[in-house]
């Protein structure tokens, strides 16, 4: 499925929920981070059978609540350098 077909997906049926499957490469990960900025609202579960094996991979995860106001670090980047 294209991200325009994805988008326009979740802005027609409102109780979806987008599931992200690993989102390895700088490809992927950058497709998660746009989808999940296009669709403010929608609901996001993420999957992944190995885990994150390094915190730089969960940059692209933005709604995990690890980092922004009211958390230990102001940003993605603070997460990873610690």
């Amino acid at each position: 499925m294209t991200f325009n077909a994805i988008v326009h997906v979740q802005t027609q049926d409102k109780d979806g929920a987008t599931r992200f499957k690993k989102a390895g490469t700088t490809k992927s990960a950058q497709f998660v981070y746009d989808l999940q900025t296009m669709l403010p609202n929608a609901r996001v579960v993420y999957v992944s059978a190995t885990g994150a094996t390094e915190p730089d991979h969960m940059q692209c995860f933005t709604r995990l609540g690890l980092w922004g106001p009211r958390t230990s670090f102001k940003t993605s980047l603070d997460f990873v350098k610690r």
